[in-house]
């Protein structure tokens, strides 16, 4: 090399060797290869999905209020107080999409179809929205699909009910495990 300043003077640097340390031998990558794809595919893939669901959902025509958002947000996510219940209160429009509005009862029944622990984790307005616009675009697709009359399909019914299977078990052992305590004599059994 050409001469280099150091800490004791000028020195010459020679490189006698080169040794390359891979990101992967080709064993670890024959071993990680199925798991490299599958992650390749869904980085591929989440674009793609993103660019669809814009083109079918336009978030510039959603709009929320903000009053009715806070709320349902503060507690009063349908525990009134029935001395205070305003069966009015709930009719109030909370979001509007494309000239459809949907009122505070609409937005909370499908609230409350998400599982406890989504439920749990909408602590803020933002979360609260995004969890509205979820719902939106999930009833949009559904409705294409129906309109398209994948619903009819048979192997679309599979998988939809093995999905439903697996979310309902997903869900039941979450519950069973949280709310349930046996002893250690009965396990030993």
């Amino acid at each position: 090399s050409k001469p280099v300043k150091t800490a004791q003077g000028y020195s010459i640097i020679k490189l006698e060797s080169k040794v390359q340390k891979p990101l992967l031998t080709e064993y670890e990558f024959q071993n990680k290869k199925a798991h490299l794809e599958k992650v390749l595919r869904i980085k591929k893939k989440i674009p793609v999905e993103q660019e669809f669901i814009n083109t079918v959902f336009n978030r510039s025509e959603l709009a929320f209020n903000e009053n009715v958002l806070n709320d349902i947000l503060s507690g009063n996510f349908k525990n009134e107080n029935p001395d205070s219940f305003n069966p009015d209160k709930f009719q109030q429009e909370c979001v509007s999409y494309k000239g459809r509005k949907y009122s505070r009862q609409e937005i909370e029944d499908k609230l409350f179809t998400l599982p406890d622990e989504h439920v749990k984790r909408i602590n803020s307005i933002d979360v609260l929205k995004a969890a509205i616009e979820g719902l939106l675009i999930n009833e949009i697709l559904y409705t294409m699909a129906v309109d398209k009359g994948y619903s009819s399909v048979e192997t679309v019914k599979e998988m939809v009910e093995r999905y439903n299977k697996n979310i309902f078990l997903k869900h039941k052992v979450n519950y069973i495990t949280q709310n349930s305590s046996l002893s250690d004599s009965v396990l030993i059994k």
